[in-house]
């Protein structure tokens, strides 16, 4: 059975007396009152001042001009009834705009929200594999469902106008989905901004004059990006597999840590794209499938032990032949145990190992950030964050060993 959204409903009639006419009546105006909101309407009633009972709202006595006028504003009443109930029932949820033009006869083009999302959705979808990722379009998909189910369970509507849009309705969604989806902050972070730059539409459209989100702050916390260790590098590289499709996942993985390679990137790496350099080094030289930024890398010892060991094996002109994201995962979580790293070690965390790994020795960030095909050199100074915290966490535990021998050390000086 269909739920509707009860709202605190009003109708009153009061005089316009700021605005008398030529004969001196003054107009009785009607105005609607939902959920706080208000609007105003013209009755096309006009009246002597005198007559007007304002603790009723009608016309004072039984005088047939009384009667006419009060029959009149009584239909008024009924009928914004009518169109409060029907838009109730159909949408189960009213404003008292909507129910203003429906009593008006004014039919109104309505920008709805999860309609333009759509085409967003859409349009960005006709970009991938051009100018846009289709990581990213599926990560805004997810945010459109999510906008979706909130309208649903939460209101009971399968869509809303922009202009019914307010700083209450964001502020609602965001705790949604801290409290009933329980999703992680930056997570909700990145659902809001795909939001917001749907809302931003309407707004550079004329569809709304304020954003909702000009007030609401989008928070995001600071996150440490998992990395594997030289040791852990070592301990994974190194351990012993049960399968065939394990050992090949392990491999990839390696391979990963030392190009700085993502998944897709390496899913349809193809040996025309690598290359032999100036320096007589076989280099990979292509863009990244996310930003269509061109990068290059050289071909260290362990990937080209990698490249050889596989020869052959992938599919037309691919380097590999790379299993599906789902089964790399599983496998990845499987050879963590086995190696004993507890990290959630995923294709991602190698991208950040080979950024940390040569960070630490010594390759200059810009070099670094280069190869890894990054927009913006700030991204990989978070690297260089997570390096430097190591190397003074590598130092405080020096500082401990040499304590004794720094304490004996200071009486000579």
């Amino acid at each position: 059975m269909k739920t509707t959204k009860r709202a605190t409903f009003k109708i009153l009639f009061y005089l316009k007396k700021n605005a008398p006419k030529k004969d001196g009546s003054i107009p009785v105006m009607g105005r609607i009152t939902i959920n706080g909101k208000i609007t105003q309407f013209s009755t096309k009633i006009s009246i002597d001042a005198k007559k007007w009972d304002i603790s009723h709202n009608r016309l004072k006595g039984k005088s047939k001009e009384a009667n006419e006028i009060n029959q009149k504003l009584d239909a008024i009443r009924v009928r914004i009834n009518d169109c409060y109930n029907r838009i109730l029932n159909q949408n189960g949820y009213v404003s008292a705009i909507k129910v203003k033009n429906a009593f008006l006869g004014i039919t109104t083009d309505e920008k709805m929200l999860l309609v333009v999302f759509q085409k967003y959705l859409d349009d960005f979808y006709t970009k991938v594999g051009k100018t846009k990722a289709k990581g990213s379009w599926a990560y805004f998909r997810f945010s459109f469902q999510h906008v979706k189910t909130f309208l649903k369970e939460k209101h009971n509507l399968k869509d809303i106008p922009f202009r019914e849009l307010e700083e209450d309705f964001i502020t609602d969604f965001e705790h949604y989905l801290i409290f009933d989806k329980k999703l992680h902050t930056n997570t909700i972070a990145n659902y809001l901004k795909t939001l917001k730059r749907v809302v931003m539409i309407a707004v550079d459209k004329g569809w709304i004059v304020v954003s909702p989100f000009a007030r609401h702050r989008v928070k995001k916390v600071k996150t440490n990006r998992a990395f594997l260790t030289k040791e852990e590098l070592k301990q994974f590289g190194s351990v012993t597999v049960r399968t065939k499709n394990e050992e090949l996942v392990r491999d990839l993985f390696v391979f990963c840590c030392f190009t700085g390679l993502s998944y897709v990137d390496l899913k349809n790496l193809t040996f025309d794209e690598i290359q032999r350099f100036w320096d007589k080094s076989l280099w990979i030289i292509k863009k990244r499938q996310k930003s269509k930024v061109k990068f290059s890398v050289r071909l260290l010892d362990t990937p080209l032990q990698i490249m050889k060991k596989y020869k052959g094996l992938g599919n037309d002109n691919l380097v590999f032949n790379v299993p599906s994201h789902s089964s790399c995962i599983t496998h990845l979580k499987t050879i963590s145990e086995l190696a004993g790293i507890t990290k959630h070690v995923t294709f991602h965390v190698s991208r950040h190992t080979c950024a940390t790994l040569f960070l630490s020795n010594n390759v200059p960030i810009e070099s670094v950030s280069k190869m890894l095909g990054h927009t913006n050199i700030r991204t990989t100074q978070i690297y260089a964050r997570i390096t430097n915290k190591k190397i003074s966490e590598d130092m405080e535990r020096l500082a401990v060993q040499l304590q004794n021998v720094e304490s004996q050390l200071a009486v000579n000086f």
